[in-house]
């Protein structure tokens, strides 16, 4: 190569590599600002839902522990009892499994989708199901941990996903310069 290009290469190299750095920072503030394609049984959606404040992913599949899917019952009840503008509740599985008789099994009420190609979980290091994950709507991750099989843990979950969503609220109030704020 030229001598004379050498000094463009560099150039190039540099602004390439302060790019990526920033993606990379970006990605690591708000990982799910880029889209993530999970496909229905009819139709192909991106999460987040950006109409919600929150969504609520759960992540789980016929192998997960049986004791700790019990705090499904608490999934269904927020997923009927808040406004879908506040709280998306969206069960995702892995692509080789069955939906519906998952939803039979389950009885599960909310929308449950397949992670056809497992990108959601290599992207969040998912090993072990269920893992509730809850994001809000600009993409950051607020809230991840596997359920647990203690009863009290479950019901107790609720109240936290109550609480996040309250202050998600004081967030948007402030942040829109509103001076009042509706709490259930």
């Amino acid at each position: 190569m030229k001598k004379v290009l050498w000094p463009g290469l560099c150039v190039l190299l540099l602004f390439i590599n302060i790019w990526m750095g920033i993606t990379v920072k970006n990605l690591r503030k708000y990982p799910f600002l880029g889209k993530i394609y999970v496909a229905g049984e009819s139709e192909i959606i991106s999460l987040p839902y950006r109409e919600s404040l929150l969504t609520l992913i759960v992540y789980f599949s016929h192998r997960s522990c049986i004791e700790c899917m019990e705090e499904l019952e608490w999934w269904n009840k927020l997923f009927m009892d808040l406004p879908n503008k506040e709280l998306s509740v969206v069960g995702v599985i892995p692509g080789n499994e069955e939906i519906e008789s998952i939803k039979n099994k389950y009885k599960i009420l909310f929308p449950v989708f397949y992670d056809k190609s497992l990108l959601i979980a290599r992207s969040l290091l998912i090993s072990a199901t269920p893992l509730k994950i809850i994001i809000d709507k600009r993409g950051r991750l607020l809230y991840r941990a596997p359920t647990c099989t203690i009863q009290n843990s479950h019901e107790d979950f609720y109240f936290v996903v109550i609480e996040i969503l309250r202050k998600i609220k004081q967030e948007e109030a402030l942040r829109q310069g509103g001076n009042h704020l509706e709490i259930f």
